[in-house]
């Protein structure tokens, strides 16, 4: 038994068991044939139901905010922050479609659990207090989190504008809570006391949460980095420019970049993922965009070492 290579010679398989996975046809999966398939015993695996994630999730957060003495206010936010997040994966699979221009538009159960993963990352003491000002932080970081695991993929304005508007649905439905007067800080010369402004995609270049504002923290015999809302952007891109000139300091291939607003927002993702266990992303851009570059100086920023394959 065996098969015919593309040189036409027969090749004998002997005591091999092959195991394989596939999906539905669609989005650049091609149909299976009958002919092929008569060779496998198959196991379908249906979808889990929406109860079971919610029930699966909720029970992960919520064991972590009350094992992280989170306040009651904020621990009461587990169940709605577990129901929004799958409306936005479910809105997401069913009208964020791949398509020949848009092939990476393709949604899973590790985008649902990057965002709770994400959401872990903040720890209690960095909650500000008084007011309900840490459910207010942690709504903050919910959309965050949103943003960096859907939001980030979208190609088009468009659709970005779309994954706005559904936030800006279900934050009054599941939170009581309006999402331009949550975000209004994001627009500094917005007087206090006017209603706030209509938030759109332009606004949310300013929305950063990252654990790199201190430098001297995370170091040997130093305290742990926190995850924190980081409002002053002046003050962010004056920090990552003290990163690039100790990155250029200790390396033999110095980098000559512009910090600005466009850099700094694609290292500060960078900086999220890989501080996640077992972070992993992948940078889709044209030749010289950056991409590496910041990739290097990201991995710098939390003490890792790149190994690029030639």
């Amino acid at each position: 038994q065996g098969w015919y290579g593309r040189d036409n010679v027969f090749r004998s398989m002997l005591d091999v068991q092959f195991t394989a996975a596939m999906g539905p046809a669609g989005g650049g999966r091609n149909p299976v044939t009958g002919r092929y398939l008569r060779h496998f015993n198959l196991l379908s695996i249906v979808d889990v139901a929406d109860n079971v994630l919610t029930s699966i999730f909720e029970t992960i957060l919520t064991w972590y905010m009350k094992d992280g003495k989170f306040p009651k206010d904020v621990q009461d936010l587990s169940r709605p922050m577990i129901t929004s997040t799958l409306q936005v994966y479910s809105s997401a699979m069913q009208s964020l479609l791949p398509t020949p221009s848009k092939s990476h538009y393709v949604f899973n159960l590790r985008d649902f659990a990057r965002v709770v993963q994400g959401i872990m990352l903040t720890v209690s003491k960095t909650l500000p207090t008084g007011g309900g000002n840490g459910k207010k932080f942690m709504l903050t970081l919910w959309v965050h989190e949103i943003l960096r695991v859907f939001y980030d993929r979208l190609t088009d304005v468009q659709d970005q504008t779309w994954m706005l508007a559904l936030l800006k649905k279900l934050l009054p439905a599941n939170f009581e809570t309006d999402f331009n007067q949550l975000l209004v800080h994001l627009t500094p010369d917005h007087p206090e006391g006017d209603p706030p402004p209509d938030l759109d995609v332009s606004h949310m270049r300013r929305l950063f949460f990252g654990n790199y504002m201190d430098p001297e923290k995370g170091g040997e015999d130093q305290p742990a980095r926190e995850y924190e809302l980081i409002k002053d952007i002046p003050a962010l891109i004056g920090v990552m420019e003290d990163y690039l000139v100790d990155y250029n300091g200790m390396s033999k291939r110095p980098m000559n970049l512009a910090m600005f607003l466009f850099a700094v927002e694609h290292v500060s993702r960078i900086c999220r993922i890989l501080t996640q266990p077992g972070g992993h992303l992948l940078l889709v851009g044209v030749g010289g965009s950056g991409r590496q570059s910041l990739t290097r100086l990201g991995a710098s920023i939390n003490g890792m070492e790149v190994i690029q394959v030639e």
